[in-house]
């Protein structure tokens, strides 16, 4: 029998090669998935916590062990026990996104081998990846420096559901006081921190307090030593990294000159996709989005390597092909925009990484 203790993320950063086989050893995953893992490619603790199902079935690992390691890993991440044993608790959710693009750029340039201007954020990703089926106390609070002003993408927030505040200044003081009023005002729930300064220490402690659990969600390389170090809030306490998770909710927009293989993709079901149905896309297929749209209905899309470039074409020529047979099968009845649309609840029913991490294909 396997233990029911998970280890925390801190901890796993820090095994070696022998350790993480050891503990996988334990999870009674076979010594050949194992070998795959720690002697073919690599993997040590701190890479453990990056590994996905479609990573593991490219390595030649089953479907069925992958889904299981890809489970354990995000177990990890969330702490001693899985998101869906907490459902019924209400969740208070609050981003500090005065910095948080900047340090996401950090992380881009050390995966991606690449300096990333264009960078996009699809918020409304971000926040169904963390809460995880879990739900809303009210609506998830954004705050940002007002010198940082995009009207456009604020206002799609605000459509979302997002409450969206602008601020000249003292961001840091005026999510605190914000998150003061939550834990003295509602009864105890998860505090959900997109944060990860120094300056959100009080506001752990006193909700730690009040019986509230705590989640900081950020990018390691712009969390502070004193929210790192979780040991010393208790268990209610978790930090998340984002680094493992930015293919799902980050892409880039705009010419890029240094990526090896460039795709033009020109059809006339182009031009009524949106950013986030390209994104859907590229998470399907485990690859971070960074695409050119050059007109309407003409495409620019960028990967690093011939597989990729494969993967993508596949992925594009199939939806062409549903688009094609869905125009020919509903021409008196449906318009163009209305088999997008169709086309576009077919991308959302397939990307559901939680429930379904390993199938990409549209089934043609």
């Amino acid at each position: 029998m396997t233990s029911s203790i998970l280890p925390t993320v801190r901890e796993v950063n820090e095994w070696s090669f022998q350790k993480l086989g050891k503990f996988l050893k334990s999870k009674e995953i076979n010594d050949e998935d194992i070998k795959i893992i720690i002697d073919e490619q690599k993997v040590d603790g701190s890479s453990f916590l990056g590994i996905t199902a479609i990573s593991l079935e490219r390595w030649g690992i089953l479907g069925g062990p992958a889904l299981k390691i890809e489970k354990l890993v995000k177990e990890i991440q969330c702490g001693t026990k899985p998101f869906t044993e907490d459902q019924d608790v209400s969740v208070s959710f609050l981003i500090d996104n005065s910095n948080f693009l900047n340090q996401g750029k950090d992380i881009l340039k050390r995966e991606e081998k690449t300096n990333i201007n264009n960078v996009r954020v699809d918020y409304d990703r971000l926040r169904t990846i963390i809460l995880n089926g879990r739900k809303l106390s009210g609506p998830a609070e954004i705050f940002y420096s007002s010198k940082n002003s995009h009207y456009k993408l604020w206002e799609k927030l605000k459509d979302q559901d997002f409450e969206v505040k602008a601020l000249e200044k003292r961001v840091n003081t005026t999510l605190v006081a914000r998150g003061m009023k939550f834990i003295y005002t509602k009864d105890p729930g998860t505090l959900v921190i997109v944060a990860g300064d120094s300056d959100y220490s009080p506001l752990v402690e006193n909700a730690l307090e009040k019986g509230w659990k705590v989640e900081i969600w950020y990018w390691s390389s712009g969390l502070s030593e004193e929210l790192r170090i979780g040991d010393k809030f208790g268990r209610n306490y978790s930090f998340h990294n984002l680094d493992y998770e930015y293919k799902k909710f980050v892409y880039a927009r705009g010419p890029e000159a240094h990526r090896k293989f460039t795709l033009e993709i020109e059809h006339e079901w182009v031009k009524d996709l949106r950013d986030e149905n390209l994104l859907s896309i590229f998470v399907l297929m485990d690859l971070f989005g960074w695409w050119h749209w050059t007109k309407d209905d003409h495409l620019l899309v960028y990967v690093n390597t011939l597989k990729q470039k494969e993967e993508v074409e596949n992925w594009f020529e199939q939806t062409k092909q549903h688009f094609e047979l869905a125009k020919k099968q509903f021409d008196s009845t449906k318009t163009p925009k209305q088999i997008i649309e169709s086309l576009r609840g077919l991308i959302y029913a397939l990307d559901n990484r939680f429930k379904n991490p390993s199938s990409y294909d549209l089934g043609l």
